[in-house]
């Protein structure tokens, strides 16, 4: 028996000892020497002791090359996931779990986009794309042993195309906008369901919350204003189910000018809130070339080859999802056999193609695509009318929405410099703001914006008789900005920014409601002064303003009842004591937090989810209006009159806490972060050795400190141009994806303390140095 347990445990050692083997021969190179064949000249790459990476290079086409090789063997499963997310090809490297992704994709065909699209790029970001690919594929073959996910997956990983990287720009799209037009249809249902008058209250166009920076003010319903009498629906709906805690990809961005700074040159804050996963987003990258001289920090994009935000020295820009209205959902008129359908020149074949996708370890599956010249149809399960045919306009389908105009901010030295490359640039349309080392500060619409004929496109359109169309797009003058506001501040965070015709040619694709952009105006506005500190601050800040006539309105509810059970007595002393901050031991502020997502989830229970899907980010403005007036009309079906109704929110609430007492629920509690990397859920108990650990966090939804368990600040920068040297970069995970790498876990804590990480790194504690290989010049 001894025997046997000795040679059972030596089996166990000697298959750990190859694992450890098979894992540490895909570890990037830190140290040394290595050959890539199309350098121009050596180029140095050092990392310090977090893993930020300096590239020192002779031209932007070596730096290019370098930085694919270093992306390459730090994040290639990354990168491979990205580029496979936006070709609807994630099923041929991990199996049918992913197939209704690919299915739901592959109609968008941007596999064939990419290519087309790179043979209309200019020669010279042609051959960045080019040595970028070169220098991926290179790295990616210098590694000893395959990276580790592949050898978990028994894959191999396939080379990086040049077009690649524009599909890589195409998953930002998929994170950011909406490739269904569920928002529009979702209002479009709204709309058809209800009389007007009560849709136009669900969807004010202004609210006490706004807070654009031309200082514009929508029309605005006070709580007191009339209230439509709401028709009662037959049976229920299911809106309830839209409230479900979810987190939608945006931002906080703003600049003062230098006026305000210790510089005289403006800063810059910016910190991009996405989806946290391991490893994170952004690479943390500084590039140096000679020629031209130019020193760029910031984060790159694994998958691509430059620096997506940060500073070059003379300007720092930063972005926010624009939530502007970038696409349109088209109902077409077609035979009743939906062969033909009609357009402005009559009717025209709805042509299909075939597409086989690739399935690990199965079979391979065939789909059929249906386009029309405005784009491809809808499947029937997205929009439910499995007998009416909707197509779909999207700006991602255009040449005018992808290209590599990006580059060219890295050599942008002003303000106007930097909105003028932003008027025509291919990609997700984003808030762009600007400081420079003048001192100025500027906002404007990066990405294309559609011209529209005829129609707001707010609603589900009909474009068969021509009245209603996109007549191509604004030029580069005609695209909205802002440069040099009196006030010296700038901010953006997924709200509306502008009003007029400026807000006419953006739209609204589903814009946030204001408040984190308010409270952002507010903290600018307190202040003269502004340090790299003080922006940090700022970022941090999870101050529960919007919340407070919440937490009032609980109270009073509470204060008000004949009598209150212990827990109710509870309930209320810790909303009375609740801190007005989202901060991890905060009793009151989980609870006030949850008391409103009951009450909303009651109060709309009759509507169909996909309405209140489309208007939930706006509900706040109706909801409190019917809670202060109290219209019968408006009471869910089933509860008697508002005193139940109250009662049952109440009662909701306190069901809902999931602690063995009501002390014990803090919102350190309900905020646990829960990083994990993508393969972490298939190896069980092994799965802490992938993911972060769970730490209860601070921030939330309403408020510049955004955080929610595996949402948040993708990162935060903190720049002056031309002082970098004081600038901040703050990121969560870390630099490396190898989980047996320094630099995997290296910029967490920093993150999650708030502790400020320099821009520019520390001291180089590796370099490795890329040679050219035989017959390349030296």
């Amino acid at each position: 028996m001894k025997t046997l347990l000795k040679v059972v445990l030596a089996l166990l050692v000697l298959s750990a000892a190859v694992v450890y083997w098979l894992l540490h021969g895909s570890l990037a190179q830190l140290d040394g020497q290595l050959t890539v064949t199309g350098l121009s000249q050596s180029v140095s790459v050092d990392r310090d002791a977090q893993g930020i990476v300096t590239i020192r290079a002779a031209s932007r086409l070596d730096a290019a090359h370098a930085l694919g090789v270093v992306h390459a063997q730090e994040r290639y499963f990354q990168m491979d996931l990205l580029r496979r997310a936006a070709a609807g090809e994630l099923s041929a490297l991990l199996g049918s779990s992913t197939l209704t992704h690919d299915r739901n994709v592959r109609i968008h065909r941007f596999r064939a986009r990419a290519e087309q699209a790179f043979q209309h790029l200019p020669v010279n970001h042609q051959a960045i794309l080019q040595a970028y690919a070169e220098g991926v594929n290179q790295g990616l073959n210098a590694l000893a042993k395959r990276p580790f996910e592949y050898f978990l997956l028994g894959q191999t990983p396939q080379p990086w195309q040049t077009s690649d990287s524009l599909l890589v720009i195409y998953s930002m799209y998929l994170q950011l906008q909406q490739s269904d037009g569920a928002y529009e249809r979702g209002l479009t249902q709204l709309y058809q369901q209800y009389p007007t008058a009560v849709a136009d209250f669900l969807t004010p166009l202004g609210s006490r919350w706004d807070a654009a920076i031309d200082g514009s003010q929508l029309a605005q319903r006070g709580d007191t204003a009339a209230i439509p009498e709401l028709p009662r629906q037959a049976g229920g709906g299911a809106g309830a189910a839209a409230f479900a805690p979810v987190q939608f990809p945006g931002s906080n961005n703003w600049a003062v000018a230098g006026a305000l700074t210790p510089y005289r040159a403006g800063m810059l804050a910016n910190d991009m809130h996405l989806g946290i996963r391991v490893p994170n987003t952004w690479f943390h990258t500084i590039i140096e070339t000679r020629s031209p001289a130019l020193r760029l920090a910031g984060v790159s994009l694994p998958g691509t080859p430059g620096i997506i935000v940060g500073s070059n020295g003379h300007i720092a820009w930063g972005f926010t999802n624009s939530y502007g209205d970038w696409s349109d959902v088209i109902a077409l008129k077609t035979r009743h056999d939906n062969s033909e359908y009609l357009t402005p020149s009559g009717w025209k074949p709805i042509l299909t193609r075939q597409e086989a996708i690739e399935v690990a370890n199965a079979d391979a599956e065939t789909i059929t695509i249906r386009e029309t010249q405005w784009g491809p149809i809808l499947p029937a399960e997205k929009t439910a009318t499995p007998n009416k045919l909707y197509a779909y306009r999207w700006v991602a389908h255009d040449l005018a929405g992808i290209n590599t105009r990006i580059f060219d901010l890295t050599q942008a030295a002003t303000v106007n410099d930097a909105l003028q490359v932003a008027a025509g640039a291919g990609m997700p349309a984003q808030n762009l703001v600007v400081s420079d080392s003048n001192g100025d500060i500027g906002w404007t619409i990066m990405g294309a914006i559609p011209r529209r004929q005829g129609f707001s496109g707010r609603l589900v359109s009909d474009w068969s008789d021509g009245s209603q169309s996109w007549q191509g797009y604004y030029g580069e003058t005609e695209h909205p900005r802002i440069i040099q506001p009196r006030s010296g501040r700038l901010w953006t965070a997924n709200s509306r920014v502008v009003a007029g015709e400026a807000f006419s040619k953006i739209g609204n694709g589903g814009h946030a409601l204001g408040a984190r952009a308010q409270q952002i105006r507010d903290l600018l506005a307190q202040q003269e002064q502004f340090t790299e500190t003080d922006m940090l601050a700022i970022q941090r800040n999870a101050e529960a303003r919007f919340l407070q006539r919440w937490q009032a309105y609980l109270v009073s509810l509470l204060e008000q009842q004949e009598s209150l059970s212990e827990q109710q007595q509870q309930l209320l002393q810790l909303v009375n004591n609740w801190q007005a901050e989202a901060s991890v031991d905060s009793q009151g502020y989980a609870l006030v937090k949850l008391f409103r997502q009951q009450t909303l989830k009651l109060l709309f229970a009759d509507f169909d989810d996909n309405i209140i899907r489309a208007v939930r980010s706006i509900l706040e403005v109706p909801a409190w209006q019917i809670l202060q007036q109290q219209p019968r009309s408006w009471l869910p079906n089933g509860v008697a009159d508002w005193h139940q109704f109250q009662q049952r929110t109440i009662t909701a609430t306190l069901a809902q806490v999931d602690t063995e007492t009501l002390a014990d629920y803090r919102w350190g509690h309900v905020n646990q972060a829960h990083f994990a990397h993508p393969l972490s859920a298939a190896l069980g108990p092994l799965s802490r050795w992938l993911n972060m650990p769970q730490q209860a966090l601070p921030g939330d939804t309403f408020m510049p400190f955004v955080q929610g368990s595996d949402f948040g600040a993708s990162e935060r920068l903190v720049v002056a141009p031309g002082h970098e040297q004081n600038g901040i970069l703050s990121m969560p995970t870390g630099q490396s994806g190898h989980p047996l790498s320094p630099y995997y876990r290296s910029h967490h804590q920093d993150w999650l303390e708030g502790r400020a990480t320099p821009l520019l790194g520390g001291d180089s504690q590796h370099q490795l140095r890329l040679v050219p290989g035989n017959g390349d010049a030296q």
